[in-house]
């Protein structure tokens, strides 16, 4: 019998992720797929990896067709200010730590 995906992947849940991100080499959509066939704490790892990996690949990473979809299925949310907002507080530590 085969074994979880979740079983070859060491070292807690930033390991998975970071398994998984490479598995995916680094497509956020492949790292979903991926984090989903995990069992265990399989949101956690895949809101990990798929984090790092579209931040990693940027909104390119995904198709106008996809991004459509994402607002129309939640229209009360602003990703573009979350986004930008994010990025300002990234900026802001960045230029806090130099």
């Amino acid at each position: 019998m085969p074994q979880p995906l979740y079983e070859h992947i060491l070292g807690g849940l930033q390991g998975q992720a970071f398994g998984i991100l490479a598995l995916a080499e680094g497509d956020p959509l492949l790292c979903a797929r991926y984090a989903a066939a995990l069992s265990g704490d399989a949101d956690t790892v895949s809101a990990m990896a798929c984090a790092i990996a579209g931040t990693w690949r940027g909104a390119g990473a995904f198709s106008e067709q996809l991004i459509a979809e994402l607002r129309r299925v939640n229209p009360e949310l602003d990703f573009e200010g979350v986004a930008r907002g994010l990025t300002g507080l990234a900026e802001r530590h960045l230029g806090a730590s130099e």
